[in-house]
């Protein structure tokens, strides 16, 4: 939505700029943690395909990895 107004607003293509590599950061450094894979993951209709399109093949794989090891751990911990 961002990148509307920076096409339509010159005065302000800067500042939107600037602001739109501040939420690129932000979203590169979340993609590292656990807490915001596994907020992905609860989401009933995200499960892991919005996070396997939109972060890199290695960040796709941690995230499956950190979800179904504690899961898999747990599942094992269960009688029957």
């Amino acid at each position: 939505m961002l990148h509307l107004y920076h096409q339509a607003c010159a005065q302000l293509q800067r500042a939107i700029s600037v602001c739109v590599a501040k939420i690129e950061e932000y979203v590169e450094k979340s993609c590292s943690t656990h807490i915001y894979a596994l907020a992905m993951i609860i989401n009933p209709i995200e499960k892991l395909k919005w996070i396997e399109a939109k972060w890199t093949h290695g960040q796709y794989k941690s995230a499956k990895e950190w979800i179904l090891a504690p899961m898999l751990e747990y599942r094992k911990s269960m009688p029957g």
